[in-house]
């Protein structure tokens, strides 16, 4: 791995350097991608679990009338979040 970095003009004293940092690191990041993938399992959970398809993500009036794609959303929403209802606007 040191060659690619060297290649891109990155000295190894450089690399050793960060090497070195981000060892001292690698508990911190193992609990924050624990976080992450636990994050992620709600979210897919919720998508499961309101039946978001291919149909949510067609073409709308623009009105917002029926849609059934923002109402799928929402309800993603409030069940990652535990809420009663969500609104979710862009």
């Amino acid at each position: 791995m040191k060659e690619h970095y060297r290649q891109l003009g990155i000295s190894e004293q450089v690399y050793d350097y960060c090497s070195k940092i981000e060892e001292t690191l690698k508990d911190r990041f193992a609990k924050i991608d624990q976080v992450t993938e636990l994050n992620q399992l709600k979210v897919i959970q919720a998508m499961q679990k309101n039946q978001l398809s291919e149909a949510h993500f067609m073409a709308t009036t623009g009105y917002g009338y029926n849609d059934i794609g923002r109402e799928c959303l929402e309800a993603i929403y409030a069940d990652v979040f535990h809420t009663e209802d969500a609104l979710v606007r862009p």
